[in-house]
């Protein structure tokens, strides 16, 4: 048997068992029910994990390009950046599919599986683990490099709204007859000391 014939054959199980690692990541309540829930209506991260660890493993199976393993991974790697506190939480997957296969490796060779030609092949699968594992971490890095862009533009269109309304405030504060018009000049401290006063 070739690594890619046991990987085949076990790929359901070595999924199985990487997505409950996965599960695990996650608080108690949250990985209770990744496992537990199995509506995608309910729990879509849930089967997203599920078929991107499929279609890595496919990859890995198929001896994926770079390309390919992009597209295994992209999916995954944002749901991670967003619920992960840290990148080696959101990344743990590759360690934990890489054990998932080690494990498998080390059953069939327990079982006197052809070694000679399984640990070789071996061998050339974890360099290309180490491979989806430096691609996972240039996606990581990009999506939260996005997050953190989309929240400081937040503040700063929050920031903004604030300043209108003080500016729009100082406006009528300032004025003894008529009423300026909404967005007046004035600074911001000025406006801070009229409605101090």
């Amino acid at each position: 048997m070739t690594l890619t014939d046991m990987l085949q054959t076990n790929k359901g199980e070595i999924v199985r068992r990487c997505f409950l690692r996965v599960a695990e990541t996650y608080p108690d309540a949250i990985g209770s029910f990744l496992k537990k829930e199995a509506d995608p209506f309910l729990n879509p991260v849930g089967p997203t994990i599920t078929r991107a660890l499929e279609a890595l493993l496919a990859e890995l199976i198929e001896g994926a390009t770079v390309r390919g393993f992009k597209s295994a991974l992209e999916g995954l790697v944002k749901i991670r950046a967003v619920q992960s506190p840290s990148p080696s939480d959101g990344l743990s997957l590759i360690s934990f599919l890489k054990q998932a296969i080690r494990d498998e490796v080390e059953a069939e060779v327990a079982r006197g599986g052809a070694t000679d030609r399984i640990l070789p092949e071996y061998l050339a699968l974890e360099e290309r683990l180490d491979e989806a594992m430096l691609i996972a971490c240039d996606l990581y890095v990009g999506c939260r490099k996005k997050i953190d862009e989309i929240r400081i533009n937040e503040v700063k269109a929050e920031k903004e709204r604030l300043s209108r309304v003080i500016r729009a405030m100082n406006g009528r504060n300032r004025t003894t007859g008529t009423e300026k018009m909404v967005g007046s000049t004035g600074s911001i401290e000025e406006t801070e000391q009229g409605l101090q006063a």
